[in-house]
């Protein structure tokens, strides 16, 4: 498990790849955890997006995940586990694959997910509004949200 706690933003030139579970290890608002995969640089020094791969084996998924760029992908691979999402995820191009076999309902893990515990999900994704209440650094530039205005990103100042 990856504990997140305070205010963040792991920003990586290249992809990210998410093999287990994030959680925040205190529930209050003012924690804000981001990633954010910008893909390789071109040969001008340029980046157009990368991808952030949610493996298989992840069942608690919590964080703003950005994948920014014309190349920008975010991936849900399948697996035998059913999955939660406490975040969002901003992308051009999105797989969501669906997840096989006797894929069990969503837990609760001491959060409340109102009605989808009882359900047979095999992914769920929950909007957490702590991407708009707290943003962590590069998901908000001046006082524009990057889904309201122009991002770091698109300025060329990654």
């Amino acid at each position: 498990i990856l504990n997140l706690h305070d205010v963040g933003t792991v920003i990586v030139y290249g992809d990210i790849v998410i093999d287990g579970n994030t959680k925040y290890i205190n529930p209050s608002a003012n924690n804000s955890v981001g990633f954010i995969a910008l893909g390789k640089k071109d040969d001008n020094g340029i980046a157009h997006g990368g991808t952030i791969t949610i493996k298989g084996s992840a069942k608690n998924i919590a964080g703003s995940f950005f994948a920014p760029g014309e190349n920008g992908k975010i991936v849900i691979e399948g697996g035998a586990n059913s999955l939660i999402v406490k975040g969002v995820f901003a992308a051009k191009t999105f797989e969501l694959n669906k997840r096989t076999g006797g894929v069990p309902g969503v837990t609760n893990d001491g959060d409340n997910l109102g009605n989808i515990a009882t359900g047979n999900y095999n992914v769920a994704i929950l909007y957490d509004p702590r991407l708009q209440n707290n943003p962590p650094p590069g998901f908000k530039y001046g006082n524009v949200s990057i889904f309201q205005g122009e991002s770091l990103y698109e300025r060329g100042e990654p």
